[in-house]
């Protein structure tokens, strides 16, 4: 599932966002400035016991007003290689540099280090990043109601077509067996056959297990009941769950596929097929 959110610490001088993707298992992300490197495990911490997968990226961002640091000239260092550069230029007959040009020199200007209390901007950070994530999650939510009324109607739709088989179903093996019965018939009129009367009874018991969908229809049931159960009553981080469920109907679909020989019952578990696809692709982004 996705999400965004994005939010100021109370003073203002801090900003975290965070981008959520979905994703199967959980990996966290924080990209914040090397002075607050230290307090990145913290918030990591949080996003974990607030989301359970996906791909999230923490981005934390300082205003000027804390990151910009007091500047500090050594005095010796530009002194020296003005004169060394200075001297150079004559030597060289070339334009000497200015003090500007000398200043740039890496180590002539330097930010001083300034003292910061980490305690109050990691408490500053946190109440930041609360406020990003009720936001991902407020998102994520409205997602996921829409995930829910779709996996409703596809499990609504699913039970309607599988009543059809159920109610297909036993015309259709009668009229498996009748053909099988006047193909039997054409076998025994011809005399030069030998036709085991054993082998004919486990032939018939194998067509009957072959075109019984019974089974696989109660099974089916069960696992759309379970899947609206658990979309329904969802309190925690379903998405396993469901991805099994999906797995499960999606495998008992191809059995009755494999199993119906019917015009009108093939075109039925081929629509349930398409529907038990959409719940693959809809529970596949649920958390």
């Amino acid at each position: 599932m996705t999400g965004f959110g994005a939010a100021r610490s109370a003073d203002g001088l801090l900003e975290v966002e965070v981008r959520a993707v979905n994703q199967r298992h959980l990996k966290v992300v924080v990209r914040a400035p090397e002075a607050l490197s230290g307090l990145v495990p913290r918030l990591e911490e949080l996003v974990r016991e607030r989301l359970a997968r996906g791909s999230v990226v923490v981005s934390v961002r300082r205003s000027d007003a804390l990151a910009g640091s007091a500047y500090r000239l050594d005095v010796a260092l530009l002194e020296r290689l003005y004169q060394e550069l200075v001297a150079a230029a004559q030597r060289l007959s070339a334009e000497p540099p200015s003090l500007g040009q000398v200043a740039l020199i890496p180590g002539v200007v330097r930010p001083e280090e300034q003292a910061e209390d980490l305690e109050a901007l990691q408490q500053a950070l946190e109440g930041a990043l609360r406020e990003a994530l009720g936001r991902v999650d407020a998102m994520r939510a409205a997602e996921g109601a829409g995930i829910a009324r779709t996996l409703e109607e596809a499990a609504a739709e699913i039970l309607r077509l599988a009543e059809a088989v159920a109610a297909r179903g036993p015309e259709a093996m009668r009229e498996q067996a009748e053909r099988f019965q006047s193909r039997l018939e054409q076998l025994l009129a011809d005399r030069s056959l030998a036709l085991d009367a054993g082998a004919l009874a486990r032939e018939v018991a194998l067509l009957s297990e072959r075109v019984d969908v019974s089974e696989e229809l109660q099974r089916l049931r069960s696992h759309v009941a379970q899947l609206l159960g658990a979309v329904r009553g969802a309190r925690e981080p379903v998405g396993r769950k469901l991805e099994f469920l999906a797995q499960e109907l999606h495998r008992e679909a191809n059995t009755m596929a494999s199993k119906s020989h019917d015009t009108a019952l093939v075109e039925t578990v081929l629509a349930i097929k398409l529907r038990v696809e959409q719940v693959r692709e809809q529970v596949a982004n649920v958390e």
